[in-house]
């Protein structure tokens, strides 16, 4: 596995500009309640900042930076892959591209609401962590429309733009169903990255692995939504509505998460019920930090951010792995990822005078 050998290496090489963690608690300690400018030019985002601040000025600089600096690193770590590694990191990307099509359409969801959400608002949500470049990006994120969003996707021949159109047409009364629109993407996009096949077998195996595990978090989403959904009828007089026998139709099978657990889970009838029993999985730690912070918040994507973290761990620790196979490129996506996010929700932070214990509580450091 020469080719991974050099791969690995390279990409260690790039690891090696990965903020630490102290970098972020040292952020958080100066005294200075706007961006912190200067120690962001100091450190190894520096560069990119430096030229982000030759197209803008102050957070706009920055958050300029960040998607340039994230979208050129993964675009590397692409050009250096041989074929078949380069296939297995295109099933990570795509489900990030997923991701930023799900942001724009629940900004246009808000929008249809009534809440006053601008191109500019629904753009912060993306980052280029997938194959649509920023270009493509903006675009979407000035569709007017579900229904725009659709005939955009097919016109670049995304391949999941028909789920996207087949939840149109499937649409019960006149409202957009983004959770049917949510789970036929995630379907159809799990059912064709645990079907590509790899001469490395390893490497197909921790792929595969990490697939399973972001299908169960999408199943147990999914599910709380549901329950959200059924115990707030209840309290507005409605009777629950049934849990469907047998397999429940809305779930995405290949996960690791036995069928038996995701019935109970789908048929509890309160919140909280249903994080206990997720309480009981592999999740549990998700819950534990989280279930303060929703009960102050009462908001179930308080939670949901809380389980994900989850997820994003089990990516970044696949970055200290010392196998020759897709691990170390796989886990530094994540981490470079997560690097991004905590920067951005840390500078935004400091620029909106956010309380620092505030901030902190938005960053994942792994």
């Amino acid at each position: 596995m020469r080719e991974y050998d050099y791969l690995n290496a390279r990409v260690r090489a790039m690891g090696a500009d990965l903020l630490p963690n102290l970098f972020f608690e040292q952020l958080l300690s100066l005294d200075s309640e706007d961006v912190p400018m200067d120690a962001l030019l100091a450190s190894p985002f520096g560069p990119a900042l430096r030229e982000g601040l030759a197209h803008a000025a102050g957070i706009a600089a920055v958050e300029w930076a960040l998607r340039h600096d994230l979208a050129r690193c993964f675009a590397k770590v692409r050009r250096m892959a041989p074929p078949d590694a380069r296939g297995l990191l295109d099933t990570q990307l795509a489900r990030w591209d997923i991701q930023n099509v799900l942001a724009v359409l629940k900004g246009l969801e808000k929008k249809a609401g009534g809440a006053e959400t601008s191109v500019a608002e629904i753009a912060a949500a993306l980052l280029p962590a997938g194959a649509f470049p920023e270009a493509q990006l903006m675009e979407l994120a000035r569709s007017p429309d579900p229904a725009s969003v659709a005939r955009k996707l097919a016109t670049w021949n995304y391949p999941f733009a028909f789920e996207l159109r087949g939840a149109l047409i499937e649409r019960h009364g006149a409202s957009f169903d983004l959770a049917r629109a949510e789970m036929r993407m995630y379907r159809a996009y799990f059912a064709w990255a645990l079907g590509l096949e790899s001469s490395d077998k390893e490497s197909r195996h921790v792929v595969r692995d990490l697939l399973r595990e972001q299908i169960d978090l999408a199943n147990i989403r999914m599910s709380l939504d549901a329950v959200r959904r059924r115990a707030a009828g209840a309290e507005g007089g409605q009777p629950p509505a049934p849990v469907p026998a047998g397999q429940p139709p809305s779930l995405i099978p290949g996960g690791r998460l036995p069928r038996k657990f995701l019935r109970r889970l789908l048929g509890c009838a309160t919140l909280e019920e249903a994080f206990s029993a997720i309480d009981e999985s592999y999740f549990a730690p998700g819950i534990e930090k989280g279930i303060l912070a929703y009960g102050e918040s009462r908001s179930l994507g308080v939670m949901e951010r809380f389980l994900e973290e989850v997820i994003i761990q089990a990516g970044c620790r696949l970055y200290r792995h010392d196998l020759l196979d897709v691990s170390v490129p796989i886990g530094y996506l994540w981490r470079k990822l997560n690097e991004t996010v905590n920067l951005r929700a840390l500078c935004r932070g400091r620029h909106a005078r956010i309380p620092v214990n505030a901030i902190r509580k938005e960053l994942l450091l792994v």
